[in-house]
Order: C-alpha cells, then sequence, then structure tokens
C-alpha cells in the first residue's frame, strides 16, 4: 500500500510541479514601462503580447499569465536569448515594422530590459 501511495506521489509532482513561480513583470506593469520610451504605443500590438519560459533545453513554452505555469509548446525557438528565462513577446504592427517585414520586441519578463529591437518574422499573405 506505502508502495502505491509512493507512486502517486511521484507521478503527482511530476505533473504539476515546474518548480517555485518566479517574480515577472506583470501585462500591464510592462505597458507602462513601455510607455517611457513610447508614450502612444502605436507602433506596438498590444492585444497579441505573449509571455514566454525559454527552457534550459531550449525548448520554448507559452506561459498562462494568471498561473504563471507553461501550457503550450511554442511554434518557433529563440536561439538567441539565455535559457531557463521568461521573455514578454510584443509583435509590431505591420504599419511600424521595416522593408515588408513583421517584427517583435522582446522584453526580459524578470526586469521589462528591451532584449531586442526588431526581431524579423516574414509576412503570411
Amino acid at each position: 500500500m506505502i508502495g502505491v501511495v509512493f507512486a502517486f506521489l511521484l507521478i503527482y509532482v511530476r505533473t504539476s510541479s515546474q518548480g517555485p513561480i518566479p517574480e515577472l513583470v506583470d501585462k500591464d506593469t510592462l505597458i507602462i514601462m513601455m510607455k517611457k520610451f513610447d508614450p502612444n504605443l502605436s507602433s506596438y500590438d498590444l492585444n497579441n503580447m505573449e509571455l514566454l519560459h525559454i527552457h534550459k533545453t531550449g525548448q520554448v513554452y507559452v506561459v498562462n499569465q494568471n498561473t504563471l505555469r507553461d501550457t503550450d509548446l511554442y511554434q518557433e525557438n529563440l536561439p538567441n536569448y539565455p535559457h531557463d528565462q521568461y521573455v514578454w513577446k510584443v509583435p509590431l504592427t505591420e504599419e511600424a515594422s521595416a522593408g515588408g517585414q513583421v517584427g517583435s520586441t522582446i522584453y526580459d519578463a524578470s526586469s521589462g530590459q528591451d532584449l531586442v529591437i526588431f526581431f524579423p518574422l516574414p509576412i503570411v499573405h
């Protein structure tokens, strides 16, 4: 009986725990921080901001903003960023993008620091 309880406990811990919940800059606070550099924020698509977790393995997951738990595997890798980091990905509007490409700005979710100015993504027609 003890073995069965231990097995269930081990399964529960492995499936429900990601470790401690990090202290991160929330979406509203990040927007306030962004306004200091661009008061009207017209170049950003704030409705499509995503909180992402870059794991030690390099895999990237979308993070639930309420629970701060990883949900879905993200569709692209972010190889130029340190592993085991949370980031906010804020898309630029098509009007703000240069050279016929849509891009994003990446912010460190623990500090709100802008990590990259332009991350190009192809426009899908």
